[in-house]
């Protein structure tokens, strides 16, 4: 019997955008069980709306196209529903038993629970990955940080599992719910390994750091969306006040007011140690300036395992991270580690720079081994296919 799996919260596959569809996309790809069918939800917007969305296969799974109009920020919670309510169509159709619906992200939050009674009516199972406290971004504004925290209450309560992909996730909702007789599973996010490089890469990453007038391993690295959970007021406070001679090479799209606002608070740009580097989509030379960087800064202080520290810990062989629960527990061993109390990181970067080769070797090969071991895709994807078929 085929277990249809329907995976909704992403915006789709082929993936283009971040770590949802990342997920769908590689979960698809390394499929290995016959006895599973993935259908996955795929965001299509600025079309004509129409009653049959259009499908597609992609390496055998069915992408169905949901066509969502522009709806602010209830946008999202729309697509959520309009997938939904594709796979209630779905399984009603072909009289499909034993079906499992996974929710990427808490979106839809409390409106999940009026289609509790017809998933119970057609043997539907109601998978949440509940992401990484997204009610604690400062770019929402507060009503919706409201709504947000009780979708996340409400998806826990409404769920007949919740998978996180970091056991901090896990950690924190057994301590926020203690009132909720709620079942979990911790199965991490994954990293491809980065490819080895090629002749054309190894001049489009020259003439990239001679564009920003770089030197290989003499720079620190950041790369991460320019906001003000990713720390960095810190990060830039405390190289000021650091003596060392290398860069900092800021790789983000920094913009508006909270750029401004750093600008004031920092005078960073009396700093010619600091360079903002603005984008690169490129996912190959974004690796191979990972692959030479001294080290690499992670500031990220909400979220499960974050993409980005995963990344790093498979190309840059020394990485500081924000001492927070959810970097510790992909991080362990393999990095070092700083706070938000003044000098700490400042002093940390001191430290880094007096570290001789043999010890910063050692501390990538614990790296390489953590993502070996714990974040390779084609192993998730075995994970989540034992747990389909075992529900």
């Amino acid at each position: 019997m085929t277990k249809n799996v329907f995976i909704v919260g992403s915006r789709g596959i082929p993936a283009k955008y971040g770590g949802f569809e990342t997920f769908a996309q590689e979960l698809v790809e390394n499929r290995e069980s016959t006895e599973i069918k993935y259908f996955v939800a795929s965001q299509r917007k600025n079309s004509t709306p129409i009653i049959e969305e259009p499908t597609f296969e992609y390496h055998g799974a069915t992408v169905f196209q949901i066509d969502v109009g522009e709806f602010g920020p209830t946008t999202p919670i729309m697509y959520d529903i309009k997938s939904i309510l594709w796979v209630i169509k779905y399984v009603k159709k072909h009289s499909i038993q034993g079906s499992i619906i996974y929710i990427l992200g808490n979106t839809i939050g409390p409106l999940l629970q009026f289609f509790v009674p017809t998933f119970r009516k057609l043997d539907i199972q109601v998978f949440v990955n509940p992401d990484g406290l997204e009610w604690k971004r400062a770019k929402w504004i507060k009503p919706i940080r409201t709504y947000l925290k009780v979708a996340e209450s409400s998806m826990v309560k409404t769920a007949d599992l919740i998978v996180s992909d970091n056991p901090g996730i896990e950690d924190y909702l057994r301590k926020v719910y203690v009132d909720v007789d709620f079942t979990s599973k911790y199965i991490a996010y994954g990293v491809k390994k980065p490819k080895v490089g090629s002749d054309s890469l190894h001049r489009k990453r020259l003439d990239w750091l001679q564009l920003h007038n770089i030197s290989e391993n003499d720079y620190y690295l950041v790369v991460g969306r320019f906001i003000p959970e990713n720390n960095y007021e810190t990060i830039l406070k405390e190289f000021i006040r650091s003596n060392t001679n290398k860069k900092l090479v800021i790789i983000t799209r920094p913009e508006g007011k909270f750029f401004n606002d750093l600008k004031n608070k920092t005078d960073f740009e009396r700093d010619p140690r600091i360079i903002f580097a603005g984008t690169v989509y490129d996912p190959e030379l974004l690796s191979s300036i990972r692959t030479y960087a001294y080290a690499y800064i992670h500031g990220h202080s909400v979220g499960g395992t974050n993409p980005s520290l995963l990344e790093a810990l498979s190309t840059t062989k020394l990485n500081l991270l924000y001492d927070v629960n959810f970097n510790h527990y992909v991080g362990q061993d393999s990095s070092l580690y700083w706070t938000l109390q003044d000098f700490s990181l400042a002093h940390l970067i001191e430290t880094a720079d007096k570290l001789n080769s043999d010890q910063i070797n050692e501390y990538h090969h614990l790296a390489q081994k953590r993502v070996e071991t714990e974040y390779d895709w084609k192993k998730i994807s075995q994970q989540y296919e034992t747990l389909f078929l075992e529900r």
